[in-house]
């Protein structure tokens, strides 16, 4: 499986999404990290916790590749690295995300992948505008101080991106882990 991560600090929110490497591949949302409603501008994402859900993620699945963007966690993704997890960086940038972004569109209408209906990523999902220019499409939120966040969506994206590279023909031929389809998905 990838995991598909989109991180920030304080006012937005922080999401890992696991996809499997195969030809219908599953979504599922591990962990969101959201501002609570009720807090003020001093919350912030709770980075201890985030980076311990990756590790244990990469112990207990046969996880091919983190990937993230890593603009607000750099540092991590270098600790990460040192510490053995593969760590692929996915800069959000229009070159990256507008191809992604067909290629999950394409995946969700023509039902190419699966997902538990998770309610927080189906939120973040419904909050995504799509972003349209001259350099492609990509989805982003209704303005850039909404509360209404995507990064789950962001982080389905990426992960759905990097699987689709794991399961073709350009990836590495041999992988050390448990068979993919070993794990245990309830959908």
């Amino acid at each position: 499986m990838v995991l598909g991560f989109d991180g920030s600090r304080n006012q937005d929110s922080t999401a890992l999404v696991a996809v499997t490497v195969e030809e219908r591949p599953r979504l599922k949302l591990l962990g969101l990290w959201e501002k609570p409603a009720d807090r003020s501008t001093d919350w912030h994402v709770p980075r201890a916790e985030v980076m311990d859900m990756i590790r244990d993620c990469c112990r207990r699945w046969p996880v091919r590749e983190v990937a993230m963007d890593e603009y607000l966690w750099v540092g991590e993704g270098e600790t990460l690295l040192e510490e053995g997890i593969p760590v692929e960086s996915f800069p959000q940038t229009a070159s990256r995300m507008s191809p992604a972004t067909q290629r999950f569109y394409e995946a969700v209408t023509m039902r190419r992948i699966r997902h538990d209906g998770d309610p927080r990523l189906a939120r973040h999902l419904d909050n995504c505008r799509l972003k349209i220019d001259s350099r492609g499409v990509r989805v982003t939120k209704e303005h850039s101080t909404s509360q209404r966040k995507v990064d789950a969506a962001v982080a389905a994206i990426i992960g759905l991106d990097r699987a689709g590279w794991w399961n073709s023909e350009d990836a590495p031929g041999t992988f050390q882990g448990v068979p993919i389809d070993q794990i245990k998905f309830v959908y």
